[in-house]
């Protein structure tokens, strides 16, 4: 993909088998009903979604502010630099399984870590509130 610009937003729907890579600077990015397609950008500056994918991996060389991945599995989220990791993006899910967030080592001669996000979650009711935690299991 050739010529983006900062006020435009990508659409991809029901690719397989494939990579798009999206150079420079974008408003957002849209995956909808994909199965095994890497995208890889350089920076988003509002949001990247995802819904209904499978076995997807998403690659971001600079920033993202925010990821929203719904009715999901055997997703990836690669944070490719530094910077990316240093803005920390808000990562949103739903129905989701098999989400893992991979950020550089802590040296650039150190692997990759690779970090799963929780699929299971507990609710408790405290002090007139609900207050929700990961699930140790």
């Amino acid at each position: 993909m050739e010529g983006v610009s900062l006020k435009e937003n990508v659409y991809i729907s029901k690719c397989s088998n494939c990579t798009v890579k999206i150079p420079g600077k974008i408003k957002s990015i849209a995956v909808d009903n994909c199965k095994r397609v890497e995208i890889e950008f350089e920076q988003v500056v509002s949001i990247f979604e995802m819904v209904n994918s499978q076995n997807c991996k998403i690659e971001c060389s600079n920033l993202v502010p925010a990821v929203q991945i719904d009715k999901s599995s055997g997703i990836s989220i690669i944070l490719l630099s530094r910077d990316a990791v240093a803005a920390v993006p808000g990562i949103v899910t739903s129905n989701t399984s098999e989400l893992n967030l991979v950020v550089p080592g802590k040296t650039d001669e150190d692997d990759p870590i690779e970090i799963p996000l929780p699929e299971q979650y507990v609710t408790k009711y405290q002090n007139g509130k609900l207050v929700t935690v990961p699930s140790d299991i």
